[in-house]
């Protein structure tokens, strides 16, 4: 006794019919390039531009990067000069005692201030 189930499933009649247009796309490609030669193109264009780290994603990281150093060096020179505004501030009494009146507005027990703007 021998049963045949004779029933079309869309899913595998639609694989078929990809395989057979794969087949007419790898002809037309094979005529230009080897499997080798694909796989490398395919290669590049998936690490260019599909992955996660493209070449797009790079470019926009190295502007980054260069905005950041020039971050880096602003604060360091910004450093740099309130470092020798302290140690003038540290040596002098007579710049410490200016540098009080002016921005925190000290004075001495007999003495008045009158701020103009």
């Amino acid at each position: 006794m021998s049963f045949s189930l004779s029933i079309k499933i869309p899913y595998l009649c639609n694989k078929v019919q990809i395989m057979a247009d794969g087949g007419k796309i790898w002809s037309k490609v094979s005529r230009y390039l080897n499997k080798y030669q694909l796989v490398f193109v395919v290669f590049l264009i998936l690490v260019l531009f599909v992955d996660e780290h493209n070449i797009f994603q790079r470019i926009a990281y190295r502007q980054k990067i260069s905005e950041l150093k020039k971050e880096i060096r602003y604060y360091e020179n910004l450093r740099e000069e309130n470092k020798k505004k302290l140690e003038e501030l540290y040596s002098n009494d007579e710049d410490l005692e200016k540098f009080a009146r002016e921005e925190y507005l000290m004075k001495k027990d007999n003495e008045d201030i009158f701020v103009l703007k």
